[in-house]
């Protein structure tokens, strides 16, 4: 489990870092998006009701030939357990608010020597980073498994949306035995998201287990990922995955590849219309998600980083339609932050060009691009009548279906339709006919903008599918 509190400050032209090659800075602002454990995930009655649960079931498997006997002489090295959804355009998606507390008294202490910890955690917990809630709704963050396996136990049917500590309230997680006699508990997922699967059945490393969610006693989505080297699962068994100085657990590096204690990366750049505001859960959540806009409108250009490095600078850029250089800025950092975001505003000239606008980040090695549009009065959504179509139904479940009046001579139409962080998810050529549809049955739930065009007109206009 962890907290989460928002350090948010806005500032005009500077703050906490340094500018420069500044263009025309209008407002600034952000800071750390902190997390401070305080509680574990899992009470000390769920310990005691998860292990009964998991030593039955592995009892009744082995019973009937489905658990084969531990081999000690297997070596199991780990995979990481977070896998982004295909459409999910973002470089990166989570942050680290938690290793495994080494020290057994009131103290704490990580696997580095450090405090990114809290008493008595078991586990390594990963929060996705940034806007959790739209990645929960969106089913946008996958939970694998970390090695070949057999589900040993499962748990669903739990609220997914937990912001604080809740008593007693069970998670949803998957719990997997694997050759060498290892245990991997998966917890805080999405309800109802959890694999198919029957308890008994093999899963291979890298196979889909879950969504990300914040069930039981967990204050923000996210991974608790919790292993144990054997029964029973006491702290004698308990094992860090991550090797290091401080671990007392166990010597040797769990993982196939292990990731830096501090690992700088620009997890994702986006385009908004407003400050955005973190909240718990979806509804206090404000992303202001925008890629199109008009000509004079004010962009937001936002910035969300993993283990923020003091000293080190993020570099942007932003350029028009024909690939000149519009605006560019930089940031240089002047903490460590394990989670910060930034952003800054720039209004657009009234006689801005219309077509496709990119805004490029540099960050410690990291490169990422999104693309915006600006458009003229003809692509707003109100056009309907000009346009000369009709689309719908709005929501749409898994076709969208187009009408034109019959005397419309249309050659034809290209339809497109973007997720709301840019990314072309549809684009095809429609034949004119005075009715039509396009299969959107491949389309997960959510927001798109749909964007139909033909000869010098552009619709433009918000598209939600809800099955």
């Amino acid at each position: 489990m962890f907290n989460s509190k928002l350090i948010f400050l806005i500032v005009a032209f500077i703050w906490n870092g340094t500018f420069l090659l500044c263009q025309n800075i209008e407002e600034s602002g952000g800071g750390e998006y902190i997390h401070n454990p305080s509680m574990k995930c899992v009470s000390d009655e769920d310990y005691s009701r998860i292990s009964f649960m998991l030593h039955d079931n592995m009892n009744i498997l082995q019973n009937k030939g489905i658990l084969p006997k531990s081999d000690k002489n297997q070596v199991v090295a780990f995979a990481f357990p977070l896998k982004k959804a295909e459409n999910l355009t973002w470089n990166n998606f989570y942050g680290i608010s938690g290793f495994v507390d080494q020290n057994s008294d009131n103290e704490v202490m990580d696997y580095n020597c450090g405090l990114r910890t809290y008493d008595g955690h078991n586990g390594v917990d990963y929060f996705t980073w940034p806007f959790q809630w739209y990645l929960v709704e969106n089913d946008l963050v996958h939970i694998v498994a970390a090695a070949d396996g057999i589900i040993i136990g499962k748990e669903d049917g739990n609220s997914s949306y937990s912001c604080d500590w809740n008593g007693n309230q069970n998670w949803n997680a998957v719990y997997l035995r694997h050759n060498d006699g290892s245990v991997t508990w998966y917890g805080h997922m999405k309800k109802n998201s959890l694999t198919g699967k029957a308890i008994g059945s093999q899963v291979k490393q890298g196979e889909y287990l879950g969504v990300v969610g914040s069930s039981g006693r967990s204050s923000g989505p996210h991974l608790h990922f919790e292993v144990y080297k054997s029964q029973p699962f006491t702290r004698f068994n308990l094992i860090e995955p991550h090797s290091g100085s401080c671990n007392t657990l166990n010597n040797d590096s769990w993982w196939e590849s292990q990731e830096s204690y501090q690992y700088p990366v620009l997890n994702t750049i986006l385009t908004h219309n407003n400050v955005i505001e973190f909240g718990c859960p979806t509804e206090l959540e404000k992303t202001y998600f925008k890629n199109e806009f008009k000509p004079g409108d004010k962009v937001y250009f936002s910035r969300f980083y993993k283990d923020q490095k003091k000293g080190s600078t993020s570099f942007q850029k932003v350029y028009k339609p024909d690939n000149t250089l519009w605006r560019q800025w930089q940031h240089t950092f002047t903490d460590d932050f394990n989670a910060s975001w930034w952003f800054n505003t720039q209004t657009l000239p009234a006689n801005a060009e219309i077509g496709e606008w990119k805004y490029e980040a540099t960050y410690e090695g990291s490169y990422m691009q999104h693309t915006f549009r600006v458009t003229n009065t003809s692509g707003t959504a109100d056009e309907d009548t000009e346009f000369n179509m009709i689309t719908f139904p709005n929501p749409a479940i898994d076709i969208l279906k187009l009408s034109f009046p019959p005397n419309d001579q249309i050659q034809k139409i290209a339809i497109i339709i973007r997720s709301v962080t840019g990314k072309i998810v549809l684009n095809q050529t429609y034949l004119g006919e005075t009715e039509g549809q396009v299969d959107i049955a491949h389309l997960p739930n959510g927001i798109y903008l749909l964007e139909c065009k033909k000869e010098d007109k552009t619709l433009t206009k918000k598209l939600i599918i809800n099955r």
